[in-house]
């Protein structure tokens, strides 16, 4: 398992993680966001976003211009300094070991639809990547919270339920499609962060949902 170990390697005995420094958050920044806009592309026809708005889990927002992202390179800027990555961003990418602006940098990766928790060293940074044509509706939504956690699927953003892929009983493996959330003519595809099975679903076709507002809950399976 490469993200147990890696956080193994690092340290011992109970791991406690820290906010990162403004440089550091700025380089974890760049990686999730190019993360999540790869995604995006493959996922959603029609010309992709090229600006983000990037919250972090205190309340935080960073804007990101994508210059170009392909499966093992991206060129970025976060609130106008520039970044270059290299390395696999394809999903699922659980240990990102590459280069940021030619600086070798190992980070620990959970990624789900629009949210992503990035851990390098002992700083950790969870964020949601919105395409910044969101950022008049965050104005009037509650801030969203670090994640719940991989037993609960939440709306990253304020949408519409389209779709939804799973039912109650269903058993789910990491990385399955589950639901769809549609916002500002754009669908969005939420999928499972960890293996289990479906012990609720708390939404319908049609709800309105505000950030953070569940959407299914699982019984993780015991290795999930």
């Amino acid at each position: 398992d490469l993200t147990t170990g890696f956080i193994d390697a690092e340290f011992e005995g109970d791991f406690v993680a820290e906010p990162p420094s403004n440089a550091a958050a700025a380089r974890l920044v760049a990686l999730g966001t190019a993360i999540v806009a790869l995604q995006m592309e493959e996922r959603h026809a029609g010309d992709p976003d090229t600006g983000f708005v990037v919250i972090s889990q205190d309340g935080a927002r960073r804007m990101v211009e994508l210059g170009h992202v392909t499966n093992r390179s991206a060129k970025l800027t976060v609130d106008g300094k520039g970044f270059t990555l290299l390395g696999l961003l394809q999903a699922p990418v659980y240990l990102f070991d590459g280069t940021i602006n030619e600086e070798p940098v190992a980070v620990q990766i959970r990624h789900s639809g629009h949210k992503v928790v990035l851990t390098h060293g002992a700083a950790r940074l969870a964020l949601t990547v919105l395409p910044a044509r969101f950022e008049p509706m965050l104005d009037h939504m509650p801030v969203a919270a670090e994640g719940a956690g991989a037993d609960e699927i939440t709306a990253p953003m304020p949408g519409q339920i389209t779709r939804i892929l799973v039912e109650v009983g269903d058993e789910v493996v990491e990385g399955q499609d589950v639901a769809i959330i549609e916002a500002m003519k754009m669908e969005n595809v939420l999928s499972a962060e960890a293996r289990g099975t479906v012990r609720e679903v708390a939404v319908k076709i049609g709800d309105n949902l505000n950030v953070d507002d569940l959407i299914l809950a699982l019984d993780l399976a015991e290795d999930g």
